[in-house]
């Protein structure tokens, strides 16, 4: 087996990685045992703020002494790395089954967040905050234990200032409200989450299943909480005030512990059948942690076994550190493992190795009891992964020039999770796609299709605007409310902008060396002077502002404001609103074609297309589109405009002249962000469901 030497550890495997660091199966050479073993970014380690922060709450959570925590080995840092060790896991994750199987039985749902909730309630008493709260953060082992893993960036409660690093973590579609508009998080926001992940495993199903990023955000601010009873019959409707309750946008609304929740969750079983099972017996027995003393660091640096160095038992530790009491009922056993249907079921989940991450810092886990069932739906529809392009297969697709439209998938070219906006900075031959779910950006050189780096970013990237005047690329990460300021020549991060409130989508003049960015919860758009990079200006406009984009020819941002049927025009000298022009339901996302004087709006609902007149801020076509259209992008070049329906999985070809649809092209797995090169015309979709950015052959002459 390959080996390669990391300080006192032999990296055998890469298990996983994302905006966090890599994931590795490695041998300790000192405790001569497999471990799992993640190693952040390089960049961390530079952050002396972020560095003592982790030093601080690693050594919190590797304190935690509750019986659903997996320890932490040890922590630390080796040649400019941080690095924390683990406890290796093998199992399948919560996300996984419920997409092969379907629904839990409402005794499998609560079993699971019971013993999630004791973790998230031990890791609470020491101020710690996981922030990433999901089904794939849970993990079921072959013992059918549930650990809660990756606590990958959480942080301190109250501690919401980002380092230079401009790094965080969340997923988006388990956001409590705060996340969103204030940017805080506390005890109150991992409850709100578990709720979340409650309603998901009885009914298999998302809080606010919206096929684009926009719905999921209105959901989580404006939305009642989802109940799961209207969506499984046999989910008791006392289930849907135990969600209502958790998913409270107030957090003061919310249960004050995760406990409590879990014993509301027990009390709603009351009218679910069933007998009372024996709870399963714990798991299995921890290697003794490490003595995190100055001695202990100092031997780990040198890669050095220590000496003479006690290490304490697992009774001693227990008497130092005795677990929480639990708030509420006993653990919820889990039910027996049903039978494999006669049927061909849905196909199992594959088995995987997770390294359990806490605190900036350290891993919490959960244990707990809980059977793996095979109950597949009737109607489950199963995708076919092999129906992309195999990547590379026209490796050098964007280098010759279109000789016309767009018209069918050349390739298919893997990014990150959730790649929801793409962009071309066309003299630097790069492409970039912002990857929601992973923090973090991937760059791609057009001409060859090769992923060439990947650049980690703020919470929740979801806006990407390019000034090529200045070879800089700007996104928005409407997770923690900043700005990533990169330098497009190096791929560097050079400043990341606290804005203070959530942004969205973003636009560049380059004339007026000014940056507008769309904030749906306080219906303004953000200024910020590209130059000084500090925020100059804050502009009142419609409700709930998504989409924007900016005409550099006549110094104007147009905005759509989806909850009021409106857009707003923006002199972007001025910064005042010239216009406000009523259009139809929900508008989304804007697309410029200055050639024709026309802008492009997407209305999600409708699966129409406003189409505007610049010159008189009017509206003078609608054209019907495909399901859900959420992209829109123009190449005056060839008088087309592009408009990508995520739902149905094709992007519509309007002609600019005739305002009509010429062709429908079969997209990938859920097209969301679209971009042109401006040289070769070659157009490029990012596929929110699958993870890949798409590259269209042109049509023939």
């Amino acid at each position: 087996m390959d080996e390669t030497p990391f300080g006192r550890y032999r990296l055998r495997e890469l298990i996983g990685e994302g905006g966090m660091g890599q994931v590795y199966e490695a041998y300790d050479t000192v405790t001569d045992r497999i471990v799992a073993l993640k190693v952040l970014p390089q960049q961390m380690a530079a952050d002396k703020e972020f560095r003592e922060r982790f030093r601080r709450e690693a050594h919190a959570a590797a304190g935690l002494r509750d019986p659903h925590v997996v320890p932490i080995h040890d922590f630390g840092e080796i040649d400019g790395r941080l690095f924390l060790d683990m406890r290796l896991i093998e199992g399948t994750d919560v996300g996984a089954m419920l997409r092969a199987s379907g629904p839990m039985p409402p005794r499998f749902a609560v079993s699971v967040i019971d013993q999630v909730g004791s973790a998230l309630d031990a890791a609470h008493a020491e101020g710690l905050v996981h922030r990433d709260v999901k089904p794939s953060n849970m993990l079921v082992t072959p013992k059918n234990f549930v650990y809660l893993i990756d606590f990958g960036i959480a942080r301190s409660a109250g501690d919401t200032n980002l380092t230079s690093t401009g790094i965080a973590i969340g997923t988006m579609t388990y956001m409590a409200p705060e996340r969103f508009t204030t940017g805080q998080a506390d005890a109150r926001s991992d409850v709100y989450a578990l709720a979340c992940v409650l309603h998901e495993c009885l009914t298999a199903s998302r809080p606010y299943p919206g096929k684009s990023l926009e719905q999921q955000v209105a959901g989580h601010l404006n939305k009642p909480p989802p109940k799961p009873s209207a969506l499984r019959s046999s989910v008791p409707t006392a289930f849907d005030e135990v969600v209502a309750r958790g998913m409270a946008k107030n957090p003061n609304d919310r249960y004050d512990t995760a406990g409590e929740l879990a014993a509301a969750a027990y009390q709603a079983l009351r009218a679910v059948p069933g007998p009372r099972l024996p709870t399963p017996p714990p798991p299995p027995a921890e290697e003794p942690t490490i003595d995190f003393s100055e001695t202990r660091a100092n031997a780990t640096r040198q890669n050095q076994p220590p000496q003479n160095q006690p290490q304490p038992t697992r009774r001693e530790t227990s008497r130092q550190a005795p677990p929480p009491t639990r708030v509420g009922p006993p653990p919820v056993p889990p039910l027996s493992r049903p039978p494999v249907p006669s049927r061909s079921p849905a196909p199992a989940p594959k088995s995987r190795r997770w390294i359990l991450v806490a605190a900036i810092v350290g891993i919490l886990a959960l244990a707990g009891a809980f059977a793996v069932w095979q109950l597949a739906a009737s109607d489950d529809k199963a995708k076919d992964s092999t129906a992309s392009s195999t990547p590379g297969d026209t490796a050098d697709s964007g280098a010759a020039i279109a000789n016309g439209p767009a018209a069918s998938i050349a390739t298919t070219i893997p990014v990150g999770t959730t790649p929801v906006a793409v962009v071309i900075e066309a003299n630097l031959r790069k492409l970039y796609a912002a990857n929601a779910d992973d923090s973090s950006i991937t760059v791609i050189d057009v001409d060859s299709g090769a992923v060439t780096t990947s650049i980690d970013v703020g919470k929740t990237p979801v806006g990407l605007a390019v000034d090529s005047d200045t070879q800089t690329l700007y996104v928005a990460n409407i997770g923690d409310g900043t700005l990533s300021v990169i330098d497009a020549s190096t791929d560097s991060v050079t400043a990341t902008v606290d804005i203070g409130k959530a942004i969205a989508r973003i636009a560049v003049d380059p004339g007026t060396s000014s940056l507008f960015a769309s904030n749906p919860d306080d219906g303004t758009v953000i200024v910020v002077d590209t130059s000084t990079r500090e925020v100059v200006d804050t502009i009142t406009v419609g409700a709930f502002p998504w989409g924007v984009t900016s005409d550099p020819s006549s110094q104007t941002v147009y905005v759509a404001n989806s909850r009021d049927n409106t857009v707003s025009v923006i002199d972007s000298s001025t910064r005042a609103v010239r216009a406000t022009i009523p259009v139809t339901d929900k508008p989304a996302r804007i697309g410029i074609d200055p050639a024709s004087q026309t802008a492009y709006v997407t209305h999600e609902d409708a699966n129409v297309v406003s189409v505007l007149d610049t010159s008189s801020d009017t509206v003078v076509a609608t054209v019907a589109v495909g399901a859900f259209p959420v992209g829109v992008v123009a190449d005056s070049d060839l008088a087309v405009v592009y408009v990508s329906n995520i739902e149905d999985n094709t992007i519509s070809v309007i002609d600019t002249t005739s305002r009509s649809v010429v062709n429908t092209i079969t997209a990938a797995d859920g097209p969301s962000g679209m971009a042109v090169d401006p040289i070769t015309h070659v157009l490029y979709a990012g596929n929110e469901y699958d993870g890949t950015v798409s590259v269209f052959e042109p049509a023939p002459s």
